[in-house]
């Protein structure tokens, strides 16, 4: 039953109710004694608590199609970010090189475009058109997930950040991270993380540890950070994933953060993907310890 249904349907038991009690006030003879006010007391929640009832089952049927429909989201999100990724070329390369710290993710790119460019020089070919960098509320958008089912501009996000290689590689190990965590009833937008300054994640970025740096350890929940901890060092699965995704997004702040203003850092930071980061760096100890 929808919901419009449900209401009318409400609607049009409260009226029959008050209809058949009118028909009883219209055809119970008078009372010849005075009514005690307890009685009419009692009369009027024979009145009112039927349709009172009613109200309540139509209220609970809405909350249920609520969560309904906050479950298939949910399932549609985890879906569409578990597609299986296109099989390799042929002549692609057999494993991937890690990069080293310092090179840009736009450098990478760039090394990965080098052999195709090579190849079509040698048979006069146009080279081929530069990707457009990816817009930084597309970014932001996208390291945040889809709220929901109905949130198209965060599927859009998502759909055109998976499509760029060096932001798709992040995404994937982030969703992956949230997965795992999820398991442990363990969700990033409900993670109470202090905001530190623009200008530490800048420093973090170019690789400062340690001192003022340890202050991008913002969760105060200390339970939640040992048990994190612990599963990182027990659970294997976990732990390549932890770790995986932490290199991805510490090369992603590195690229990013030193030309991006304060509140593009501010936003980009208080994404699920940046609360899980914080999370599994600071169970991990990656952010240092304060200076003594």
């Amino acid at each position: 039953m929808s919901r419009r249904s449900a209401i009318w349907a409400a609607v049009g038991l409260s009226l029959g109710w008050l209809g058949l009690i009118g028909l009883v006030a219209l055809f119970m003879p008078p009372l010849a004694a005075p009514v005690p006010w307890i009685t009419r007391l009692f009369q009027a929640l024979a009145v009112l608590l039927p349709i009172g009832l009613v109200g309540m089952v139509v209220w609970l049927l809405r909350e249920l199609a609520a969560l309904r429909a906050e479950a298939k989201a949910l399932r549609t999100t985890l879906d569409a970010l578990r597609r299986p990724a296109p099989p390799p070329r042929p002549d692609a390369p057999a494993a991937a090189t890690l990069r080293p710290r310092g090179a840009s993710l736009g450098d990478a790119a760039a090394d990965r475009a080098e052999p195709a460019a090579a190849g079509q020089g040698a048979l006069d070919l146009p080279p081929p058109p530069q990707a457009e960098p990816l817009p930084m509320v597309t970014l932001i958008a996208a390291l945040s997930f889809p709220r929901d089912e109905t949130d198209r501009d965060g599927f859009r996000a998502l759909e055109r950040a998976l499509n760029d290689p060096a932001t798709g590689r992040v995404i994937r190990a982030a969703e992956d991270v949230l997965t795992l965590l999820a398991q442990d009833g363990v969700y990033a937008e409900d993670l109470e993380m202090a905001e530190a300054p623009p200008d530490l994640w800048r420093r973090f970025a170019l690789g400062e540890r340690g001192g003022a740096i340890a202050r991008l350890a913002g969760l105060d929940d200390i339970d939640l950070v040992e048990r994190t901890a612990g599963r990182l060092r027990a659970d294997a699965i976990f732990r390549d994933a932890g770790h995986h995704f932490l290199r991805q997004f510490d090369a992603l702040l590195e690229e990013i953060a030193p030309r991006a203003d304060d509140e593009v850092i501010r936003l980009m930071t208080d994404t699920r993907s940046a609360r899980a980061f914080v999370l599994l760096a600071q169970a991990s100890g990656s952010f240092g310890s304060v200076a003594r």
